[in-house]
């Protein structure tokens, strides 16, 4: 799980919006909390917006759940513009989707191309 999300969320790349939105840390996301290999917290904001991603893994019989959690807060009168472009109009809702599909994809894969 980590390694998916240093080279996906954390590598910054792709965040064509990071200098427009002034992005903190610059990539979007920071990692707030590491409980290996059942928890991983990533944080940032920018000027409309504070944000957590909270990932949480479980054992079920002989398999794993991932449960993401996403948290925010959109400030003022920008803040809640904002937040009717990215929540309100589902684009949060789709790259949600993406990005769990992605992960899910990798944890389907052959175990030396697995995630962690």
């Amino acid at each position: 799980m980590e390694r998916y999300v240093r080279k996906s969320l954390l590598a910054g790349h792709g965040n064509l919006l990071g200098p427009i939105l002034r992005t903190e840390p610059s990539a979007g996301f920071g990692v707030d909390l590491r409980e290996p290999p059942t928890h991983l917290r990533l944080t940032g904001r920018h000027r409309f917006s504070r944000y957590a991603l909270d990932f949480r893994l479980t054992a079920q019989g002989n398999a794993s759940v991932l449960v993401a959690q996403t948290y925010a807060e959109f400030p003022g009168l920008a803040g809640q513009a904002y937040r009717t472009a990215v929540i309100r109009s589902g684009a949060h809702r789709i790259l949600m989707k993406r990005m769990l599909g992605a992960i899910a994809t990798k944890a389907d894969s052959p175990p030396d191309k697995a995630i962690s």
